[in-house]
């Protein structure tokens, strides 16, 4: 049977490398742009990503961005009794807006100032 690449210690520290590296597009943020991207990728041999497609997109440069991301993932493909293969992997980048930064309460500044009028009584 052949044997599939994986990430060096598992899916859990690969989905911990995309977040520490997945960088959330000004463009995206301005339009809260929430969703996940589906990225078809081509492992090569020595588990290099050598080709990216992104099979559903949000736009907004979310797509470009999962697709950067992913071809930054190396895996450890197992000897597979000389065979030179390509695997496929798909991959799914989720994309959640920064929480909104709370909004401080407006300052209200108030000055009063008094005159004094002698009045004629």
């Amino acid at each position: 049977s052949i044997r599939q690449p994986q990430y060096p210690g598992g899916n859990k520290a690969m989905t911990e490398f995309i977040k520490k590296n997945l960088v959330y597009p000004e463009s995206a943020k301005e339009q809260r742009v929430k969703g996940v991207v589906r990225v078809k990728a081509d492992i090569n041999k020595v588990g290099r990503i050598i080709k990216t497609t992104v099979i559903a997109g949000i736009g907004y440069g979310c797509d470009e961005e999962a697709e950067r991301v992913i071809k930054l993932l190396e895996f450890k493909v197992p000897e597979n009794r000389g065979m030179r293969l390509t695997f496929h992997k798909q991959f799914n980048v989720s994309f959640t807006p920064p929480p909104e930064a709370p909004k401080q309460p407006n300052q209200v500044k108030i000055e009063i100032k008094y005159h004094v009028t002698k009045s004629a009584d």
